[in-house]
């Protein structure tokens, strides 16, 4: 039975065992490709191909899931999947787009703030500092506070330095 397939899946995938959970979550999608959960099964496989760090796999199965399921609920999830696995190819133009996806498109998704960190981050590294500040500033704004509000107003005095803004670099 397909329900008890993705079921078994989940536990497997809970209890370490990624590669099981891979081909419970293959026999789920193959026996209808079309259910309810396969939004889920299919965000769940990438999630078990990232713990064995197949980043390749995993980017593909979370653009297709992007691409084919585009209503899915946390598709701000998918992309923020995306991109760490693509960050790990070492693709981080390709990584900070999904990650821009997120910041602009899911405003209120709780990981739009850290999106925007790695925007901003993305900025920094290719020397872009007012566009970095930008992004910095977003993430001081929605997350005030936080470590991660914190980390980011750090960061926007570096940006703000980078741009010879004195003043603003002292926030």
């Amino acid at each position: 039975a397909p329900d008890a397939s993705f079921g078994r899946a989940l536990c497997r995938r809970e209890a370490g065992d990624p590669k099981a959970a891979i081909a419970h979550i293959d026999a789920y999608l193959k026996s209808k490709p079309h259910r309810t959960h396969t939004g889920d099964a299919v965000y769940g496989r990438g999630l078990a191909q990232v713990a064995i760090s197949d980043f390749s796999g995993a980017a593909k199965t979370f653009a297709g899931l992007i691409g084919e399921h585009p209503e899915y609920a946390a598709i701000d999830k998918a992309h923020y999947e995306l991109g760490w696995a693509l960050k790990s190819l070492d693709k981080h133009a390709e990584a900070a787009e999904h990650f821009s996806q997120i910041a602009r498109n899911y405003p209120d998704s709780p990981l739009a703030a850290e999106a925007w960190f790695h925007v901003g981050e993305d900025h920094y590294e290719n020397k872009e500092y007012a566009e970095a500040a930008t992004a910095y500033r977003a993430v001081k704004n929605k997350s005030p506070g936080s470590e991660l509000g914190e980390k980011a107003l750090y960061k926007l005095g570096w940006a703000k330095f980078q741009l010879k803004d004195y003043n603003d670099s002292l926030i």
